[in-house]
């Protein structure tokens, strides 16, 4: 599996999964690294399938639209994001990469929408469920602490 952090712009973390053998590629929260994920993306010769987003905060979509024409991805997210997206998943889905396994695990609180990835059964990405030093907020529109606590005390 290839697996990159990518934190060029803003202050949210972008991911590429890759399948070394197949090549297909999935990117997680693009927001405003798309410039650096299309550069990787070309440069190592990968093909991107999905654009997956862990919430529906501009932060996050930002940048799947361009990836999504430029590579011919479909984009992912939860069945109850506001976004427009192609695929739709819930708790328990596995999105494939090639051989790689992505699980999906629904963990509202920060949003509604809000999803962690577990990818390869080694590295799970929490969007902003958890914050680097600290955990997510839950202040924003459409963030519910209650609904956070619970999903931390049901998976414990």
């Amino acid at each position: 599996m290839l697996f990159q952090q990518i934190k060029e712009h803003g202050n949210n973390f972008s991911y590429i999964i890759a399948d070394e053998n197949t090549r297909e590629t999935a990117v997680v929260d693009v927001g405003f690294n798309a410039d650096v994920i299309k550069k990787v993306l070309s440069g190592e010769n990968l093909k991107l399938i999905f654009v997956v987003n862990t919430h529906d905060h501009v932060d996050h979509v930002l940048g799947n639209d361009e990836l999504k024409s430029l590579f011919g991805a479909k984009t992912v997210a939860h069945l109850l994001s506001k976004t427009t997206t192609d695929v739709r998943v819930d708790e328990g889905d596995i999105i494939r990469v090639g051989s790689v396994s992505v699980k999906v695990f629904y963990t509202p609180g920060h949003t509604a929408d809000s999803i962690c990835l577990l990818v390869g059964d080694k590295k799970l990405l929490t969007g902003d469920i958890l914050l680097v030093g600290s955990v997510g907020s839950t202040e924003m529109p459409g963030g519910d602490s209650k609904a956070c606590t619970r999903v931390f005390l049901t998976n414990s």
